[in-house]
């Protein structure tokens, strides 16, 4: 019994840690899609600012050519940044994936232990209760065995036992 109440407790304790690893792998996958989202933004602050540089051309405002090619350089370097971030994110997503599946196996594994000591457990006491009916039939059995002789006796007809 001893046995079986660690293995619960232990269960409960992988439980709570694939819970734990769960909610940090969900959180390194909101934090890919933020920075994918960021990454998509640039790319439409890229587009804007060749827009602008295209638009600039047609109406001859200089300034609106070094504001485009300015807005095309800062998304650039701002690009590069966002891509190291997402591949970082990207690698994390996967180890906190990976250690989120290790613990479920670790806890279903845990979970097996202890669905088969319950069963071994069950098998057991009933095979004690069979035991405890089986002895009690008995002893019903001899005792009506014996009251019959003891009735008997008085007309000399032996029963075996």
């Amino acid at each position: 019994m001893a046995a079986a109440k660690s293995l619960r407790r232990l269960c409960e304790i992988r439980r709570a840690e694939e819970e734990q690893n769960q909610a940090a792998m969900e959180l390194a996958v909101a934090e890919l899609q933020r920075l994918e989202a960021a990454l998509m933004r640039n790319r439409e602050r890229v587009r804007r600012a060749r827009a602008l540089i295209a638009s600039s051309a047609q109406t001859g405002e200089f300034l609106d050519r070094i504001v485009g090619s300015e807005d095309i350089r800062m998304a650039e370097r701002a690009a590069r940044v966002l891509a190291t971030k997402v591949n970082s994110a990207e690698k994390d997503v996967q180890r906190k994936r990976q250690e989120f599946l290790d613990k479920r196996i670790e806890r279903r594994q845990v979970e097996t232990v202890c669905e088969a000591m319950q069963v071994r457990d069950t098998t057991e006491l009933n095979r004690k209760s069979q035991v405890v009916l089986d002895d009690w039939y008995r002893s019903q059995r001899n005792q009506s065995i014996r009251e019959a002789n003891a009735a008997l006796s008085e007309s000399d007809i032996p029963l075996t036992e």
